[in-house]
């Protein structure tokens, strides 16, 4: 195990297996900032390859000792990586990796027992059977407090021959951009901790989005975005009754008739039964442009 200084942020973002790992690494490789990152497997290739400084070797920490039950494993692992000022956990695994899909259900239990949220970002592969992947993700929805599903399959052009190579940046940049809609809203010194909890805490599937806009109709533009996430695979907000909205400015503020268009907007998107709590923050660095993040939850997802 390889945990550098200064790990001590209040979000952890856990990539186990291949996937989750590729994920990590691109997300560090892009400077999103505050937060740490850990990548976890049993792959030395995949580990030693991996810039992330935050290293596990899951064969070391979790398989050193087969006789033991995997949850006392998965106990010493969890302690190592989450410190006592953790708020919230995310792993990022994918449905095929069963093993790692398990740890992940631990992780996030122990989470829970520790009064830590954890949020599951899990990535459904390329050409799979959905009616497996229905049977993961329904586990995984009772184990963590809120659940994010991307599905690969949801490209804008349909295949007849697989390609993950090609598909890679735009399924990564669906997670990037779930990841910036979590963090903004969570690091947000506006909102209060338990309208955080509201909307993730024991509410399965949730609907995160995160989107900046400038010039003309910015507004309409940035929150339009927002909303559509296509690799989502709940990728409406139809029904939402708790939304967290996060708006940010700098140079040109945020006005009136803008925050009341972006508003009108997501109550109609929700169907007007949603309760929106609203924050403004501010950004040196966005000049003319907005950005809108958005944490939707309790909305029927089988219709």
């Amino acid at each position: 195990m390889n945990l550098r200084d200064g790990y001590n942020k209040r979000i952890k973002i856990i990539g186990l297996g291949s996937e989750g790992c590729n994920i990590v690494n691109y997300l560090y490789n892009h400077r999103t900032g505050g937060v740490d990152f850990i990548v976890c497997d049993s792959d030395e290739e995949i580990i030693d390859s991996s810039t992330v400084p935050n290293k596990i070797r899951l064969k070391d920490q979790v398989a050193v000792d087969m006789a033991q039950p995997l949850d006392l494993r998965v106990n010493a692992l969890y302690d190592a990586i989450v410190g006592s000022d953790t708020e919230v956990v995310l792993i990022l695994i994918e449905t095929a990796e069963t093993t790692k899909a398990l740890i992940a259900s631990v992780i996030a239990q122990l989470a829970k027992e520790r009064g830590v949220l954890s949020v599951g970002l899990v990535s459904i592969p390329l050409f799979t059977e959905e009616k497996e992947n229905l049977l993961d993700i329904e586990k995984l929805c009772r184990q963590f407090d809120a659940l994010v599903v991307i599905d690969n399959n949801k490209s804008k052009e349909p295949k007849t021959i697989p390609d993950s190579e090609s598909d890679l940046p735009q399924i990564n940049m669906a997670f990037a951009t779930v990841m910036k809609g979590i963090m903004a809203i969570v690091l947000a010194v506006q909102f209060d901790k338990k309208d955080i909890k509201t909307v993730l805490c024991n509410n399965n599937s949730i609907f995160v989005g995160f989107s900046v806009a400038s010039g003309k109709d910015r507004a309409k533009k940035a929150v339009n975005s927002a909303l559509r996430s296509p690799y989502l695979r709940e990728n409406k907000i139809a029904n939402a009754k708790n939304i967290l909205l996060l708006v940010t400015s700098d140079a040109i503020d945020i006005t009136i008739d803008e925050i009341g268009e972006i508003n009108e907007y997501l109550q109609a998107e929700a169907g007007y039964n949603a309760s929106i709590t609203m924050a403004v923050s501010e950004d040196e660095n966005l000049g003319k442009s907005i950005s809108i993040a958005i944490l939707a939850s309790g909305f029927d997802v089988s219709e």
